[in-house]
């Protein structure tokens, strides 16, 4: 499988293979979450911080190489995939240990959980 390049002329294509190969299972498994967080067709970038940035401190922390995981893994539960939520964007924005305690009693007062459907 290839990706190209749109924004360098001439267009490159890549191999995805070789290129996690070069970056390693370690890294190559935040890819996703990366680019959830950094922007993408369904979501907006955040504020300040562009993807190299985002790619640096999800990568060289530990917490938020685990929040990632809960984030990435279909079987973790609402609750988990909130807190690793919230964990991340607090190491993403340079927050202390505790902050995404602050984070999670602001987010259910800004937004109060909905009713879930069953499957």
């Amino acid at each position: 499988m290839y990706m190209e390049t749109t924004k360098q002329a001439p267009v490159r294509r890549i191999s995805i293979g070789s290129l996690k190969v070069m970056l390693g299972d370690h890294i190559a498994k935040q890819l996703s979450v990366i680019h959830a967080i950094s922007g993408c067709d369904t979501t907006s970038a955040l504020f300040g911080h562009g993807k190299g940035k985002i790619f640096r401190k999800i990568t060289d922390n530990r917490s938020s190489v685990m929040s990632s995981n809960t984030l990435a893994c279909h079987t973790a539960s609402l609750d988990n995939i909130v807190a690793a939520g919230l964990q991340l964007l607090v190491n993403v924005y340079g927050g202390k240990p505790g902050d995404e305690n602050v984070a999670a009693e602001n987010a259910n007062v800004q937004c109060p959980p909905s009713p879930r459907k069953p499957l």
